[in-house]
């Protein structure tokens, strides 16, 4: 019974200290740096082609059973305009909680912050979604 018992402890052991390793990995550092290059692509891929939608959507709003087009050309629809401005403000949310995070760590004097990777993986998750909805309704 006691070597089961050992056995059962090691198994344990080993368990916990994997767990504590991949914690580890995933719980890369984080820097300025690396916000500034998520939220570069992130104006690129989706915010320039956001704003063009929505500049479209004030000079020529589809209307009625409109879906791309109307007698003056080439339009935009009003619900895509507002899934895009719920995405944008999910990245904003997320971006506002992790540079929250980085300016403690800043002003703790740490030019990086580790244990922020949680928050990382939601600003990087709004930004695929966001991104997704674009591609989704042909926002270019």
């Amino acid at each position: 019974m006691r070597m089961f018992s050992l056995v059962a402890v090691a198994a344990m052991t080993v368990s916990l200290a994997s767990c504590g390793a991949l914690q580890k990995i995933n719980n890369f550092s984080i820097n300025q740096t690396t916000i500034d290059k998520a939220m570069s692509g992130y104006d690129t891929l989706f915010l320039a082609p956001a704003k063009n939608y929505r500049a479209l959507y004030d000079k020529n709003p589809c209307l009625g059973s409109d879906k791309v087009t109307n007698a003056n050309g080439l339009c935009a629809q009003k619900v895509i305009v507002q899934k895009l401005q719920a995405a944008d403000q999910a990245v904003e949310t997320a971006l506002k909680s992790i540079q929250d995070q980085l300016n403690v760590c800043t002003a703790a004097g740490q030019t990086s912050c580790s244990g922020i990777s949680a928050a990382y993986d939601t600003l990087k998750s709004a930004i695929s979604a966001a991104e997704q909805i674009a591609a989704t309704n042909g926002v270019k």
